[in-house]
Formats: C-alpha cells, sequence, structure tokens
C-alpha cells in the first residue's frame, strides 16, 4: 500500500461495537484513488449494461442470452467494488456489508468465468453436441469453489502503510484503507477461475488456426478472443500492481479498470455479423 499525502475526509458512524453513540457522524480519511476510480467503475458499469441490452436484441441467439447475462454478472463485481472499497470502513456494520458484496463479487467472477467457457464450447461443438451433463457438473464444481471463495476471502480494514487497524483507530488514521486479506487458500483457489479463461482462449485459437477459413469469421472469433482475454489479464493487472509496493495510484487504477471497460467492446463486435449487401 502507498502512503497517502492528499486526503479525503467522508462522514461516517463510529465503529466500535463497544461504544454506545456507534452510529455518531464522524469524519474518517479514505484512500483518495478510491474516490478518483468511482469514475471508470460507473462507466465500467454503463458499459458492460449498455452492451449486454444491445447484445440481447441484436440476435436471439443462445450465444447472445449467455454473453447478456455474463455482462450483467459482471456488473454485480464493479458494483461491489464501489460498495466496498470507499465504504466498508464507514462502521463495523458496513464492514460487515461489504464483507457480504466482497463474497457476492467472488461468485460473480467465478460465475462469469463459467459463461466465457460455456460459450466457448457451444461455439465448438453447437450447442446440440453440449455434453449437458459434464456441464452441469463443472457448473457445480465451479459454484462450490465460489461459495469456498466467499467463505476464505475477507475485507479488513488498513491504514496508508498496509497495517491492519482496529475499529477503535479507523478514526485517527491518516489514511484508510478497505482491502481482502487474501490467504493461501484463497490464491490457490482464485486459480481455478483463469484456468477457465486460459482453457477458453486456447480452444478458440486451436479453433481459428484449424478450422476456419472464412476472413471474416476468423476476424469475428479474433474479437472474442481479445475480449474473453481482457478479464483475466485485467485480474492478473490488479493482483501485481496491488501486490508490489508504491506502484497501485490513480494512473494504474484507471489503466486497470480501462482494460475492463473495453473488454464487451471486443465479445460484442464478435457478435455483429456483416451486413450482406
Amino acid at each position: 500500500m502507498t502512503t497517502v499525502l492528499l486526503k479525503m475526509r467522508s462522514p461516517i458512524f463510529i465503529n466500535n461495537l463497544s461504544d454506545k453513540n456507534q452510529y455518531d457522524i464522524i469524519m474518517v480519511n479514505y484512500d483518495p484513488i478510491e474516490y478518483i476510480l468511482l469514475i471508470p467503475k460507473v462507466i465500467e458499469i454503463l458499459m458492460f449494461v449498455y452492451l449486454a441490452i444491445k447484445i440481447y436484441r441484436s440476435k436471439d441467439y443462445i450465444l447472445n442470452k449467455i454473453y447478456c447475462y455474463a455482462f450483467l454478472t459482471w456488473t454485480l463485481y464493479t458494483l461491489s467494488d464501489i460498495v466496498m472499497w470507499s465504504n466498508g470502513a464507514n462502521s463495523v456494520t458496513w464492514l460487515f456489508v461489504a464483507n457480504r458484496f466482497r463474497d457476492l463479487q467472488m461468485i460473480a467472477a467465478t460465475l462469469f468465468a463459467f459463461l466465457m467457457y460455456f460459450s466457448t464450447r457451444i461455439i465448438i461443438v453447437g450447442y446440440k453436441g453440449i455434453n449437458k451433463r459434464k456441464i452441469i457438473l463443472i457448473f457445480s464444481i465451479f459454484l462450490v469453489i465460489a461459495i469456498l471463495l466467499a467463505i476464505t476471502d475477507n475485507l479488513a480494514v488498513y491504514d496508508g502503510n498496509g497495517n491492519p487497524l482496529p475499529s477503535n483507530e479507523w478514526e485517527t488514521a491518516d489514511s484508510v484503507v478497505v482491502s481482502p486479506n487474501i490467504g493461501p487458500i484463497t490464491a490457490i483457489l482464485m486459480m481455478f477461475p483463469l484456468l477457465l479463461y486460459i482453457i477458453s482462449v486456447v480452444s478458440l485459437i486451436k479453433l481459428v488456426k484449424t478450422k476456419m477459413e472464412d476472413l471474416d469469421l476468423k476476424k469475428r472469433m479474433n474479437y472474442l478472443i481479445v475480449g474473453i482475454s481482457l478479464i483475466p489479464i485485467g485480474i492478473i493487472y490488479f493482483a501485481i500492481v496491488l501486490g508490489v509496493p508504491n506502484i497501485y495510484n490513480a494512473y494504474t487504477g484507471i489503466l486497470g479498470r480501462t482494460i475492463w471497460i473495453i473488454a464487451p467492446i471486443f465479445i460484442w463486435l464478435s457478435q455483429r455479423q456483416k451486413k450482406i449487401e
């Protein structure tokens, strides 16, 4: 975590459960980066919602519906971001609420990865060629993984130097940062959704190279490959930026959000057919 010189103050509640005045309004210093990143996060939500509606209305195909549901699922992921990082230290109660949004975020991220995988299987073998029992089994496995992620991953409140803060010190800290306390089990579980992205992208690349000759279809599949790839690229990017001291700032944060903002554009472009003259 970086030490923040600029302070942004937000009215919140006292954060000590033993304090009878825990609901009195006080001021706490949030990392200003989280306020700056509200702008790209809102743009991200609007982009995913807009393209979800657009892709759903374009054709009544199963793939369009899957991408629509996936985009709406990702909006839950980003909405959870907004609630957690800039509101999680509002009080002990708010931290509890933020942790429930973190649970929702873990489930949404895993579901999005599964839907991307499911869509690639339909592209490769066709909807009628899908082994439904296998798909249900894979979905069940990743649902369990999502639940385990929700259980093992928890948010905590830190100061600007990354030191954990008890609730009675949130008010006096120079900078307050809400961040997940990711342990080894959580880190291992997070690798499984990334594996789905890798399988999806590799399968599409093989399909394009070995079985596609139509140039327009190849172009659309390449758009899809880029769109799906950008999601895990963004996840890995943020893992690196947040894990390495002193490189997380407004610029690196906006770059990461931009990666996710353009991802649905490429997926949407992959579903557009060339107009016949």
